[in-house]
């Protein structure tokens, strides 16, 4: 009766689902039967809720709280005091609601119950909006929104899961169909053999294309790093170069060598031959010192 009942309240049905329910009390209690009879109190209550008659709600609820108090069934001691958190709070008795949905959220997140905390904490929200304590009340929306993702991940995660296995045995018992006899199966071991032997080959085959393409890259970077290193390093001897006859024709003052050189002419044409080699001794050695000194950074002063 109590199963009917709860399908009658899915349907929303709620009077028909009141019947059933009533009759599933009235059979717990003529036999006795505590867990029956705290159910169906429990479902009762919670029918009334869905009805909107919270005071007949509230009231159904209040004899299963005790007797859940009384026998410490503890396994419903969450989703009762949620459930008469949420009446109470539509009753409008905030201190009572806020007392028994903060003894449902302790309980349940002791117990670890995600399903449970998912309305918990929902009805939290709502209470603290009430309250207009917003801030507390988006911190429980947040932890509603939270576990109400993580129960979605959860629920898919399981169907994919039962979707997977599903899928895999229907081919499985497709595939077993097929095979006739234990050589039609040898003869697909063997084919699934060669094709992971194929595929293992293309695998290496497809290793070695990388890696040679790898080495071909390295070497034409390497090669392409040396001449470019190579054409520095010609224009800088380039430039050295060019930077050296500069100087030298610094200190190879053209005027300079022409007047020393009509100087000596005059003395060879006055027949003053021993002036004139004298001269033309002097300016050979400036000028050997000149191109010696040219290559060095540095001279003595006294060179």
């Amino acid at each position: 009766y109590n199963n009917l009942g709860n399908l009658y309240g899915y349907k929303e049905e709620y009077n028909k689902a009141h019947e059933y329910f009533m009759k599933c009390l009235e059979i717990c209690q003529n036999l006795n039967h505590l867990i029956g009879e705290t159910y169906s109190l429990m479902n009762i209550g919670e029918n009334y809720q869905r009805m909107g008659n919270y005071q007949k709600s509230i009231s159904y609820l209040q004899k299963a709280n005790q007797r859940i108090e009384d026998n410490n069934i503890s396994y419903l001691s969450s989703s009762i005091k949620n459930s008469m958190g949420f009446v109470y709070l539509k009753l409008k008795n905030i201190e009572k609601s806020e007392q028994f949905l903060l003894e449902a959220q302790q309980i349940a997140e002791s117990n670890n119950n995600a399903k449970k905390l998912k309305s918990i904490y929902r009805d939290l929200s709502l209470l603290f909006r009430e309250k207009k304590e917003f801030e507390k009340s988006l911190d429980y929306h947040l932890k509603y929104t939270e576990v109400k993702d993580s129960l979605l991940n959860e629920e898919k995660a399981s169907q994919i899961a039962d979707m997977r296995i599903k899928y895999e045995t229907e081919h499985v018992e497709a595939r077993l169909d097929m095979v006739e006899n234990e050589k039609e199966i040898q003869a697909l071991k063997l084919q699934q053999q060669e094709i992971d032997i194929r595929n293992q080959r293309i695998i290496i085959f497809v290793s070695i294309l990388l890696l040679i393409i790898l080495a071909v890259v390295f070497i034409l970077g390497f090669n392409y790093f040396r001449l470019k290193q190579k054409s520095k390093y010609n224009e800088l001897a380039k430039m050295h170069l060019e930077l050296s006859l500069r100087f030298l024709r610094s200190q190879m003052n053209p005027h300079f060598i022409f007047n020393a050189l009509s100087s000596i002419q005059s003395l060879v044409l006055d027949k003053n031959i021993e002036n004139a080699n004298t001269y033309l001794g002097k300016f050979a050695r400036l000028m050997r010192g000149i191109l010696q000194s040219s290559s060095n950074e540095y001279i003595n002063l006294a060179e």
